[in-house]
């Protein structure tokens, strides 16, 4: 298993186990009849840990499949007619059609 799955794994056992924590402390205090205010410190810390470590396997596992991007492999795919095209400059109700109608007729 590559280091990033086991990273994972280790973050997503951990992150059960935090859930599991919190259960358990949830139901001591129901058998006591005290009210929950909040978890325990050493809860809220073990899950922002594991949380943390199961983010970063799971980038770490995302970037190695990225590849670098090369514009210029890209632009030599393409022509040079291609490349230098601007559609947003395209103009068709110009004033030139006004102008050169009476030549027309």
């Amino acid at each position: 298993m590559a280091p990033s799955g086991m990273l994972l794994t280790v973050g997503v056992i951990g992150l059960l186990h935090a859930a599991w924590s919190a259960t358990e402390h949830r139901h001591h205090l129901k058998m006591r009849s005290e009210t929950f205010d909040s978890l325990p410190a050493d809860i809220l810390m073990e899950a922002l840990v594991f949380f943390l470590i199961a983010v970063v396997a799971v980038v770490r596992k995302k970037t190695a499949e990225l590849e670098p991007i090369n514009a210029v492999y890209n632009l030599n795919l393409k022509t040079a007619d291609n490349v230098f095209q601007a559609p947003s400059f395209y103009t068709y109700a110009h004033r030139g059609r006004g102008l050169f109608a009476t030549i027309r007729d």
